[in-house]
Parts: structure tokens; C-alpha cells; sequence
């Protein structure tokens, strides 16, 4: 499907410190657990959606006062998470909601890019966020079904547009989805460099400004294991990609300063394999500290991503 420029919105376009999209004509309907793919209340973020028009989506979320993975403090690798799961969460409720996916399809996404566009407060002390978030799917179809969606994202805090981001993901009914999972269980192995063995367990090592260490995983946490899955969650790699760049201070600076980042998937990161994850200097970032993370498995890498941090 070919995507149509949608006509300009004053309030939809106004620049950050301007004045909040105006979505309170909007008809609004409350969003269940199941839309966002959650099975604890305690992890469901986004709260109501609306179309505004064809083309544009709004999601309203309420961020968790108190929350063990998410961090309201700007600049740290929690805060960026939440920010992450709610795009992400907001992204789950149009696909079904907007585009017509039915419930039980599987989602894959390849690749979720976010920034955030202006300061935010210290939030610890307030009453949950409530936030919007304005998406524009550009849906593809095939065999007249949607098979999947780029989305162009704002988000908004108050009266600020206080983050931007991109999504791209792709959806199947399960029977297509279990070809596909059985098909990257026998692709071959990436060519390249090293990737640890398993005597490297439990070790972080440095070489040439790489480090290296080994994902735990654990399958009992009740955010990134809330339902059965046949691979590691998107969201946990997200995590460690995240928390990894906030470690490297020598590349970073201290204290909380993450301001974005843009992961891409390559392939499914299985379950019960020894999963690696290597940061080093992100190559041409001298106007802005960056780091480059790749997430590996024995087979190849399954994530590259650059995580960049405010100046």
C-alpha cells in the first residue's frame, strides 16, 4: 500500500513547549490486556485509543508510579525502556484496534527507533503520567490482509513533544508464523567475527574497546516473561542494549544522560543459547557520545544497535 502525506494539523506539527495535541473529540475506548499482548494488569501501560483521522492514532498512556524495570528519571536506561514498551504497547492496540489485525496473530518487530525532543521533569514525585502518543501507521498488506505497519510516532507529556520515534514490524496468522520460527531454527550460521563459547560464561572481557558480557536470563521475571514465548523478548535484548551503552561511562559520561536509541533485529535470539552482548565506540558519533551494541548468539549476531546519550 502506498502511504498518502496526511494534511497538515497545527496541533499535530506544533514544536515542542507548544501546545498539546488536541484529541478531546476524539472517541475514545478503553484498551484491554489482551490488545497489548499482557497478561498482568500490572504491566499494561496504554490506557485508551483513538482515530483521529485515517492516517493518525492516539494512544493515551498512564506510566506506573512505582514500577521495578521502568524509571521515571530522564536519562537513564529504565526511563528509556518505559518510553520503549509504551511505543511499543501503543504500536500492538492500532494494529488491532486501527488496522484490523484479528487477535492471536503474531507480531515480529525488526527494528524501533526513538529520541527524546525536549527535557522531561523528574516525575518520581507526581501522580502517573498520563502521556499521548500520536502514531501514523503506513500499513502493507498482502492477499488483502494487513501483513504489518511502519509507524511514524510522537510523544507527548503535557503541553511537550517531548520524544519522536519510528517503528517497523510485521504480522502473521500463527500457522505462517510457525513456518517461519521452524525456518530460522535451521538457517545457517553468520560468518564473522567471534562469538564466546560456552567456557566464556559468566565472563566480561575487553578487547580494543569492545566488552563483551553474557545476558543472564531470567525466565521467571514477570515483565519480559509475562506469557509463553518461543524466543527471548524484543523488550529483554531492548534492556540489555540499554543498560550495557549506560555502563560504558568512558563512552557515555556519568549519571543519567541516555537520550535515544535505534535497535534493528536480524534474526530470532532462541531460548536456552548463550546470549552475548558487545558494546564499543559508535563509529562517526564525534558530535554526540554514542555507543554501538551487537547482541550475538552462537549462530550470528540477532540485534545491532546504537544507543546515544545528550551532550
Amino acid at each position: 500500500m502506498t502511504r498518502t502525506t496526511p494534511p497538515a494539523r497545527p496541533d499535530h506539527d506544533a514544536p515542542a513547549g507548544g501546545h498539546a495535541p488536541r484529541t478531546g473529540r476524539a472517541n475514545w475506548s478503553a484498551v484491554d490486556r489482551e490488545l497489548v499482548h499482557k497478561r498482568a494488569a500490572a504491566e499494561v501501560l496504554v490506557t485508551g485509543l483513538a482515530s483521529v483521522d485515517p492516517q493518525l492514532v492516539a494512544v493515551a498512556a498512564r506510566w506506573p508510579g512505582d514500577h521495578r524495570l521502568y524509571d521515571r528519571r530522564p536519562g537513564t536506561a529504565g526511563h528509556l525502556l518505559l518510553l520503549v514498551e509504551s511505543i511499543r504497547q501503543a504500536g500492538l492496540c492500532t494494529a488491532h484496534r486501527h488496522l484490523g489485525v484479528p487477535l492471536g496473530e503474531q507480531f515480529i518487530f525488526h527494528r524501533i527507533a526513538t529520541r527524546l525532543a525536549a527535557p522531561v521533569a523528574d516525575l518520581r514525585a507526581t501522580e502517573p503520567t498520563r502521556t499521548v502518543t500520536l502514531l501514523e501507521p503506513a500499513p502493507r498488506y498482502r492477499a488483502g490482509r494487513p501483513s504489518g505497519a511502519a509507524l511514524t510516532v510522537e510523544v507527548w507529556c503535557g503541553s511537550t513533544r517531548w520524544a519522536t520515534a519510528e517503528a517497523h514490524f510485521s504480522c502473521a496468522p500463527l500457522p505462517a508464523y510457525q513456518r517461519l520460527r521452524a525456518a530460522a531454527r535451521t538457517r545457517p550460521a553468520a560468518t564473522g567475527g567471534r562469538v564466546p563459547g560456552p567456557r566464556d560464561a559468566g565472563v566480561t572481557g575487553r578487547t580494543d574497546g569492545v566488552v563483551r558480557s553474557r545476558l543472564l536470563v531470567d525466565r521467571t521475571d514477570p515483565t519480559f516473561f509475562d506469557h509463553e514465548v518461543d524466543h527471548l523478548p524484543g523488550m529483554l535484548l531492548i534492556d540489555a542494549a540499554l543498560r550495557a551503552a549506560a555502563a560504558r561511562t568512558d563512552l557515555v559520561g556519568p549519571g543519567p544522560r541516555l537520550s535515544g536509541i535505534d535497535i534493528a533485529f536480524g534474526r530470532f535470539a532462541e531460548l536456552g543459547t548463550a546470549t552475548w552482548v558487545g558494546t564499543e565506540p559508535a563509529d562517526g558519533a564525534a558530535d554526540r557520545p554514542a555507543v554501538d551494541v551487537t547482541i550475538s548468539q552462537a549462530a550470528g549476531p540477532v540485534a545491532r544497535g546504537r544507543v546515544v546519550a545528550a551532550t
